[in-house]
């Protein structure tokens, strides 16, 4: 999709570019006499506002360092009624043809846009885009996305034959750098590149493309946060405030390729600030050179632009709707899909937007909440529609319904493995912030409790009201219908100490936490404590785990290390009485979640075996010493 490779073919046509140079004037120099108490303060004047422009169209002149080929591009853009990027449309000129692709982006909901690239041959490829709940980009095909707290882009990695890892690096609101690594997988076959950009002061947020991103992604091939240049402004987070002016580019690989390249980028604005032109000279350690010239069209310069060739549609599109909109718990919703005004209801398939898994209609939901749908016919690909499921009209019990809702969890400790299940470190004082949902299962008449294994958490566990109505957790399993004997499990750590020697134990039967809600809705952790054959044992984690019992073993669900665990006291405070996130359960139609027990074990009545794990070559042996971060008394 490149219109340019890293190695840039030479072409030339000579062009001159005049750009006019502001210099403000010189401060006055006269000093100014003290002030008079007495005189009134002269008010300040307003603030002139500059609203933000919309780009129309972008247009490239391509010319190389020896004259022998000249390229033009144009990119244009159109806006849906929100002001969103609803198609962008490239034409390329080169060597007397023509050729355009056009990208068209479908919103779909708040957290899924389909992205549908057409070609002049009329190929097309259709992807799915989808967000995280802040709007920016968190997967496209086998791309992650992560992002920092203020909202800016630090990483993508991307997995298949080769890996690839590019990390981003900011200051002041500026992308200073660009870490790219790349990895063949089969063999040690590899490549870096390091990119650092340099900036002027002006203000890059007074136009709504993120002109500098684009170029750098599109025509200059590298790694930029929109994603080489073709994903709408916004997407992928914070943008950089100021314009480019220079970067330098290093790159070596395993075949022993070492290069550097360089580039200067000259802007040219108007009276208001917006940039009308920039030249952009770049040339490469083989003394290739390139030039580009840009130039830049805004909407209210030249009113609506329609790019001159418009990407067809494959067929008519079709539509997704539903006998209801709201429904009880424990009631069907019904679904219709019609195409040109025809039933193809029989041909379609629906899915659940949020676990992105397929469901049958009529369709039973087993949770209350909003839930998001949409259909699928051949190629073609509904907008998504919504259905409120509500709690039957006879309502839970009060000692049920005040846990149901979504709280902010801290913890202050943490297990730190590595990939063999040895404890790399203590970590007593590292406290970490994350969401915990806890729902009632109205048909397994239980609590799932989401959100407290740091590997998968996703991952619901089982939990039960004791005769106190404590919160207390319960041996839960994740059965696959195609598991072959590998499925998900949760375990329970505690720690004891022997010989002088701290050492930790996984376990299926005891609960390390139990919860406790006063009249007030203060939530108070638990943490048992066994006594055992003169052997104190302290609750420490809860964690979920892949258990083979073909071999049998017990294994990490993450596979990179440090492997950091949740550990010790869970402080959990309630941030609203509903409940958005989906539990595992919900995911997949093939996965069933199920209590190991339907009672709570809060006492252990005997000594568990000194294990780590079940013998696996993923976590220590039976035999293994297993030191664990120190508790705090």
């Amino acid at each position: 999709m490149k219109m340019l490779s890293r190695t840039i073919k030479t072409i030339g046509v000579s062009f001159a570019l005049v750009f006019a140079a502001c210099t403000p004037d010189a401060p006055d120099s006269t000093i100014n006499p003290e002030p008079n108490p007495d005189d009134k303060p002269t008010p300040e004047p307003p603030v002139e506002t500059v609203e933000q422009r919309m780009v129309s169209k972008i247009q490239v002149t391509y010319e190389g360092s020896n004259g022998y080929d000249t390229a033009l591009y144009t990119s244009y853009y159109n806006y849906d009624e929100k002001d969103r990027v609803e198609e962008q449309t490239l034409i390329s000129e080169e060597d007397g043809e023509k050729w355009w692709h056009s990208f068209k982006y479908d919103y779909m909901s708040k957290d899924l846009i389909q992205f549908i690239e057409y070609e002049a041959d009329g190929d097309n490829w259709r992807e799915y885009i989808y967000l995280n709940d802040k709007g920016y980009v968190e997967l496209y095909e086998d791309c992650t996305f992560t992002y920092n707290v203020d909202g800016y882009l630090v990483s993508c990695v991307w997995t298949g034959d080769w890996s690839d890892e590019t990390a981003y690096r900011w200051r002041d609101g500026n992308l200073m750098s660009i870490e790219e690594k790349s990895q063949y997988q089969y063999n040690d076959s590899f490549s870096r590149y390091m990119t650092t950009l340099q900036y002027d002061t002006n203000n890059a947020n007074l136009v709504n493309i993120d002109i500098a991103d684009f170029l750098l992604g599109y025509f200059i091939d590298i790694c930029t946060p929109s994603f080489y240049g073709y994903l709408p402004t916004g997407l992928t987070g914070q943008r950089s405030k100021n314009y480019i002016t220079s970067f330098t580019e290093r790159h070596d690989s395993s075949d022993g390729d070492i290069g550097i390249r360089t580039a200067s980028f000259r802007w040219s604005f108007d009276d208001d600030g917006y940039p009308k032109v920039c030249l952009i000279n770049c040339e490469e350690d083989d003394d290739d050179a390139y030039t580009l010239l840009v130039e830049i069209s805004y909407i209210d310069e030249t009113g609506e632009i329609t790019p001159p060739i418009q990407a067809p549609e494959v067929t008519e599109p079709i539509t997704l709707s539903a006998n209801r909109d709201v429904i009880e718990l424990g009631e069907s919703v019904e679904f219709i899909v019609t195409q040109a005004g025809k039933d193809v209801t029989a041909s379609s398939v629906i899915y659940n937007l949020a676990p992105y898994a397929e469901v049958s209609n009529p369709f039973t939901p087993t949770k209350t909440g909003e839930y998001s749908f949409y259909a699928e016919n051949g190629s073609e690909r509904s907008e998504a529609i919504s259905v409120t499921v509500t709690e039957p009209s006879s309502t839970l019990p009060n000692k049920y319904q005040r846990w149901i809702g979504t709280y902010i969890a801290t913890t202050y400790q943490a297990l730190v493995y590595d990939e063999n299940g040895i404890t790399l470190e203590d970590l007593d004082d590292s406290e970490q912030d994350f969401t915990v949902t806890i729902d009632y299962n109205a048909e397994g008449e239980w609590f799932e409790v989401t959100g407290l294994s740091a590997q998968l958490p996703i991952a619901p566990v089982v939990a039960l009201l004791d005769e106190d109505d404590n919160l207390c957790l319960v041996e839960t399993t994740f059965l696959d219908d195609d598991a072959d004997g590998v499925y998900m499990v949760w375990r329970y750590a505690h720690t004891y100490w022997e010989a002088g020697i701290e050492n930790i134990v996984w376990d299926d039967d005891v609960t390390p936490y139990r919860f406790s809600m006063d009249a007030g809705g203060n939530i108070t952790c638990n943490i048992a404590v066994n006594e055992i054959d003169g052997i104190e044992y302290t609750g420490l984690s809860a964690e979920v785990f892949e258990y083979d019992e073909n071999k049998p073993s017990l294994n990490f669900l993450v596979k990179t290390p440090p492997i950091v665990l949740y550990a010790g006291k869970i402080d959990l405070v309630k941030v609203s009485n509903s409940v958005s996130s989906a539990s595992l359960s919900n995911r997949s139609a093939s996965v069933s979640m199920l209590p190991r027990t339907t009672e709570n074990a809060w006492e252990r009545q005997s000594r568990p075996a000194p294990i780590c794990a079940i013998a696996s070559p993923s976590l220590p042996t039976s035999q293994s010493r297993c030191r664990v971060a120190r508790i705090a008394p």
